[in-house]
């Protein structure tokens, strides 16, 4: 998907996980329905997500620097450093902010749909 769709969907996740969540703190089966009552409630809870997106051409691009024996590790290691540097961005931050590339600044940014521009 575009960088643009991307960024959305990261938004639209970022919003999603917003808020407290409730838990059992028991190991119980799937067909056992927890009272709300017995549930724990966490608040304040830190959740770190990456989103990526590569267009087929860019992941051609990367896969062929390589011989195509560690080209897919090769690719693998870089999209996963990548992602490991725009999270730690993002805790920098401060945390709940989403961090996209910046095409024109060649590096990681805060993205905020109120600041895009098109």
């Amino acid at each position: 998907m575009p960088l643009d769709e991307a960024q959305i969907k990261a938004e639209q996740l970022r919003q999603a996980l917003k808020g407290s969540y409730r838990i059992y703190g028991r190991r119980i089966s799937s067909e056992r329905s927890i009272l709300p009552e017995n549930m724990l409630e966490l608040i304040d809870v830190t959740v770190r997500v990456g989103v990526t997106s590569y267009s087929y051409a860019k992941l051609r691009e990367l896969l062929q620097r390589q011989l195509a024996i560690i080209s897919v590790v090769k690719v693998r290691e870089l999209i996963t450093k990548e992602l490991e540097e725009a999270l730690n961005v993002g805790l920098r931050e401060g945390g709940n902010v989403v961090i996209s590339w910046d095409p024109g600044s060649w590096g990681f940014t805060v993205w905020s749909p109120l600041n895009k521009t098109t």
